[in-house]
């Protein structure tokens, strides 16, 4: 009531000068505890839309890119074979190793298979294998091995001279990927 009794007392100019400074602070308060609050939840939720409109535009072309995709399984999956028992895709395997060494001219020792590994998509078979051959049938059989069916390769060879010049006796792992039973 006092305060209502002082302002009575002042003339216009200081009425609409303290109305003005009341009309300014009563904006600024507004500004502060109002309007930049919900602008920035503004800006927040422009900037998740822009995030989410990026990572639908990158789930669209990773479904447009799924038939390419799963043509390209299947020609894997033709090329690593399937095999309906871990036995059975060894022994198919070691078939082929005997016949490509005695194609080769390769002299075998002794075959024998060593522990599978699984893998996340296939599992990977191993035969290691001791020989003895001609420099060149060694060669040749080196040459021929990535050219039979599936992935075979030599993971691991050492080679030491034979007991007669030009010949050469070592061993060789050789590994191969089969898609494993019951994998579509």
């Amino acid at each position: 009531m006092m305060a209502w009794l002082k302002l009575e007392r002042l003339g216009w100019r200081e009425r609409a000068g303290l109305s003005l400074a009341v009309a300014c602070i009563v904006v600024f308060a507004a500004d502060r505890l109002v309007v930049q609050p919900v602008l920035q939840r503004l800006r927040d939720l422009e900037d998740e839309i822009r995030r989410e409109e990026l990572g639908l535009a990158y789930n669209v072309r990773v479904l447009a890119s799924e038939q390419r995709v799963a043509g390209q399984y299947d020609n894997v999956r033709d090329l690593l074979g399937s095999a309906p028992s871990t036995a059975q895709a060894i022994d198919e395997m070691k078939g082929q190793i005997d016949g490509l060494l005695s194609d080769a001219g390769v002299t075998l020792r002794a075959m024998e298979d060593r522990r599978t590994e699984g893998l996340t998509v296939c599992d990977e078979y191993s035969v290691d294998v001791k020989f003895e051959a001609a420099t060149k049938s060694l060669i040749r059989f080196l040459y021929e091995l990535p050219r039979l069916p599936g992935t075979l390769r030599v993971s691991k060879l050492q080679i030491a001279a034979g007991r007669e010049p030009g010949m050469v006796e070592g061993s060789m792992l050789i590994s191969k990927l089969v898609i494993p039973p019951g994998q579509p």
